[in-house]
């Protein structure tokens, strides 16, 4: 019971922080164009600079020799999405089926995932590494993919968005441990970069929020029956199927605990925002997201927990 707690911990230090943005943004203590202006400074910035400093600090080539399978993983359990997603799909109306099938497709695969770790296994766990391996080309996929889920999307290859921060900050972490340059950076640098990357998950946290109150604003009537199958869908049927894949496959615990993370996280938090740029529904999208994103209070820590116990009775 105790993965159960610490997870519900976890994702409910997220909600409050997203519930005190909610709040900034209802009581116009900021302008809700600060909010955008805010983002870049998040992805660009702050989430980099947590990257490379975790990296810096925890990873160690010589007790990690398989680093580089985690990208493989990912691309697995990406193509594993896509396929299921355009199964599903078929389950909702005809009209909803491209922002249905984005929104199951590209989940929150790293905010909530670096909640849930640095409060389960503590800001020094592997895990975390682990995780920024994992993930280290899904931005770069997502921005450059996202308009292919609609007929109208229109968008070229973007070489800024591929080599992005977050790429960058990955590289060249492990470069620097792979030629024990790291041993050259000053204390007092890695410090510096500590306390900027220390930023990314409460000012996410209150954007997302804040965005969330805005985008509210602008959601029309409800649809409550797609919202009920697109829950049932990305918050219970696909991490259940990750957690039956995992077990039969039998895989080491670390990427077992991503991949059933990443398969149980509610969708990518701008996702309302590219649907909207690809000519989608926004509307559509933002309930997709808001329902799930509250749902994964009860289902994240479920899912977790039985994966957790279902793991240690099949290693006895």
């Amino acid at each position: 019971m105790n993965m159960f707690i610490v997870v519900s911990q976890s994702v409910g230090i997220m909600l409050f922080i997203g519930l005190l943005g909610f709040f900034v943004a209802k009581k116009k203590l900021i302008p809700t164009d600060v909010l955008d202006l805010l983002s870049p400074l998040v992805l660009e910035i702050a989430l980099p600079s947590l990257i490379f400093f975790r990296i810096i600090k925890t990873f160690n080539p010589t007790d990690f020799p398989f680093w580089y399978l985690y990208p493989l993983y990912w691309v697995i359990f990406t193509i594993a999405a896509i396929i299921m997603a355009n199964i599903f799909k078929r389950l909702f109306k005809k009209e909803s089926q491209e922002e249905t099938n984005l929104s199951l497709v590209f989940q929150n695969g790293l905010f909530i995932p670096i909640i849930v770790i640095t409060e389960t296994f503590g800001p020094d766990a592997s895990l975390l590494v682990d995780l920024f391996l994992f993930t280290i080309f899904y931005p770069a996929f997502f921005f450059n993919t996202y308009h292919l889920f609609f007929k109208k999307g229109k968008q070229q290859f973007n070489l800024r968005k591929t080599i992005n921060p977050v790429l960058i900050a990955t590289s060249l972490g492990l470069l620097l441990k792979f030629t024990t340059g790291d041993q050259l950076i000053p204390e007092f640098i890695l410090t510096a970069i500590k306390m900027v990357g220390g930023m990314t998950i409460p000012l996410l946290m209150l954007i997302i929020g804040g965005n969330i109150y805005v985008d509210l604003q602008k959601t029309g009537k409800a649809v409550w029956g797609e919202i009920i199958k697109f829950i049932a869908v990305k918050n219970i049927l696909f991490p259940i199927i990750g957690v039956g894949i995992i077990l039969f496959f039998k895989l080491e615990y670390n990427i077992a605990f991503i991949i059933v993370m990443q398969a149980a996280a509610p969708p990518l938090t701008a996702l309302p925002i590219f649907a909207s740029r690809a000519q989608g529904n926004r509307e559509i999208v933002n309930q997709y997201l808001v329902s799930s994103l509250v749902f994964t209070l009860l289902s994240l820590p479920l899912i977790l927990f039985v994966f957790d116990y279902l793991y240690k009775i099949q290693q006895r």
